[in-house]
């Protein structure tokens, strides 16, 4: 087994070393500190259009889930009557224009009637 070299501060001043052209060309050491500051900014504002863009992308992503719609559902917003057809018709009960169901919509619908049945099997209650 290899043991490792301990450190010596006199290996940070190896020649070719960062140190070493910092104390051996002085006038060089502005030149190679201000590049490694030109790098920081420039991945700083690289780091923060990622981001934007990020952001971006997933509130465009949030818009267009909320936009999936189920083919054929319709629903009526006043009475909550819903229609399977691929027709646009209006609600038989009240007579007011029938809305697209997202597939969300329908998918939280379902849970509902689903607890809402249970609940009355539960009870002993006939849910129709």
């Amino acid at each position: 087994m290899t043991m490792a070299k301990p450190f010596r501060f006199g290996d940070a001043y190896r020649e070719g070393s960062l140190l070493f052209r910092i104390h051996a060309y002085p006038e060089d050491a502005m030149s190679t500190v201000d590049r490694l500051r030109y790098i920081v900014q420039h991945v700083t504002a690289m780091t923060t259009e990622v981001k934007a863009a990020c952001d971006a992308a997933a509130d465009e992503i949030e818009a267009l889930e909320r936009e999936v719609y189920v083919p054929g559902l319709w629903r009526c917003p006043k009475c909550e009557f819903h229609l399977c057809q691929a027709t646009l018709d209006k609600c038989p009960n009240c007579d007011s224009p029938l809305w697209r169901v997202t597939e969300r919509a329908a998918r939280n619908e379902m849970v509902k009637r689903c607890e809402q049945l249970l609940k009355d099997l539960s009870a002993g209650g006939d849910s129709r």
